[in-house]
């Protein structure tokens, strides 16, 4: 029992440390735009699809669809520019290395206070590359192409719904004649182009997942070598002070919610984001008499979208993180600069670092770097994999610890073949029926 018990505390070690490395995934997701990124390559290959579709849609046309799709109406400057702008600008040939070199220093600079000027060196570079002529089908699909790289910053939507994709489709000029003209062959357009989003959505999502496991392996890597936090020496911990893993377990509840308080906050900004812009699209069309109403529901998202994007929210999750650490030590988690290697004596010496010479060795250096990588490893796999084992493992140990569940406490014990085990289960069941102070019954006779 006790085995079990360090176990499913390691697990809930594992998933505590995995919220950690979530949390700064996550983060590092939205400083980048990862998400939007994702968005922009769905409507890159959505913007292919269009152009060998049955719909008739010049390149401007798909890309004002693709900037009304991917842009916040409720940004006063646009991030993508319109398609007139783009064809005002006139033409590029196709950017060099060093073109995308250059770029991507100007877009790091422009991220620093101060730093205006690197606007005017990206629009400068760009404009001593332009052509007089008009711009071509190739250099339309890669502007689109652009879009995926480093252009795109606040005010460009994470994920939008496939009722939002075709919405702005239907907008877009041209089409509404078409659905006029021909309204099954659009509506059968429209089913494709809706299953093909899906699709591309899928696929890039998937693509997502799977760089987000190596980022997040990566991650929890460098967290336990920065950490100090050792896998073995934290399972032996737990073997060796049986409380400490009994403490740890009684605290799932808290981790769990740790972990998911700090997702919902994560997300709530995306997510509130959207439905703003969408109701500001409904406040537009809408009639007269409904707009106050409306108006109402849109300033109440606003608020709340207002504190979801508060600065303060993100320090909150980060102090709940650190929290829940810290927390986690003073149960006796053995992690930290209190332990090898940053005070040597201690993984040889279990009474600690004072007054202790003992050296640390080859050997002692190898076991805790390989033990490390691989905690870093095993903490990279996500919080949610280890909530699932904590979970499994709870259920065992119930069954073998005496918690049993309402059917096991009603169906009662069973002797196994044990006769010893048979006669007390008798024994009980007379007594519970007719207690030993109970007179005897009188005989017939």
């Amino acid at each position: 029992m006790e085995l079990l018990d360090s176990i499913l505390a390691f697990a809930l070690t594992l998933a505590a440390l995995a919220t950690v490395v979530t949390i700064i995934l996550e983060t590092g997701h939205r400083a980048l735009g990862m998400r939007r990124r994702n968005l922009a390559q769905i409507l890159k290959l959505l913007y292919d699809e269009l152009e060998s579709g049955k719909l008739d849609m010049p390149p401007e046309a798909r890309w004002t669809f693709i900037a009304k799709t991917l842009g916040n109406p409720a940004v006063s400057v646009p991030s993508i520019p319109a398609a007139d702008e783009v064809a005002r600008n006139g033409a590029r040939p196709p950017p060099t290395v060093a073109d995308r070199v250059f770029l991507a220093v100007a877009w790091l600079l422009h991220w620093i206070p101060g730093q205006s000027r690197a606007q005017q060196m990206i629009a400068a570079r760009k404009a001593a590359r332009r052509i007089d002529r008009p711009v071509t089908e190739a250099e339309w699909k890669a502007r689109v192409g652009e879009l995926t790289t480093v252009n795109l910053k606040a005010g460009v939507y994470d994920r939008v719904s496939v009722e939002h994709v075709l919405r702005r489709l239907a907008e877009t000029d041209g089409i509404r004649q078409q659905i006029e003209a021909a309204r099954s062959d659009v509506e059968e357009e429209f089913n494709r182009i809706a299953r093909k989003f899906e699709e591309f959505g899928s696929a890039v999502s998937a693509d997502f997942k799977r760089r987000s496991q190596t980022y997040s392996v990566l991650i929890g890597i460098l967290f336990a070598l920065a950490a100090n936090i050792d896998g073995v020496r934290i399972f032996e911990s737990f073997r060796n002070n049986p409380s400490a893993a009994k403490s740890l377990i009684a605290q799932e509840e808290k981790i769990r919610e740790t972990y998911e308080n700090a997702v919902a906050g994560l997300d709530a900004a995306t997510t509130l984001r959207q439905a703003a812009a969408e109701k500001r699209r409904e406040l537009a069309a809408a009639p007269a008499a409904e707009r106050p109403g409306l108006q109402q529901e849109l300033a109440a998202l606003d608020e709340q979208l207002a504190a979801a994007a508060d600065p303060a929210r993100l320090r909150e999750t980060a102090e709940r993180a650190r929290r829940l650490l810290v927390d986690m030590t003073e149960l006796g988690v053995p992690m930290g600069a209190a332990y090898f290697p940053h005070c040597r004596s201690a993984y040889l010496n279990p009474e600690g670092c004072a007054g202790a010479e003992a050296g640390a060795t080859g050997a002692s250096w190898l076991k805790w770097l390989l033990s490390a990588l691989l905690t870093g490893a095993l903490i990279g796999l996500g919080a949610p994999f280890w909530f699932d084992v904590a979970k499994r493992l709870a259920e065992v140990r119930a069954m073998f610890g005496g918690k049993s569940s309402a059917e096991n406490r009603l169906s009662g014990n069973d002797a196994n073949a044990d006769p010893d085990r048979r006669r007390k289960i008798v024994a009980q069941v007379l007594a519970d029926a007719v207690p030993e102070t109970a007179p005897p019954a009188r005989g017939v006779g």
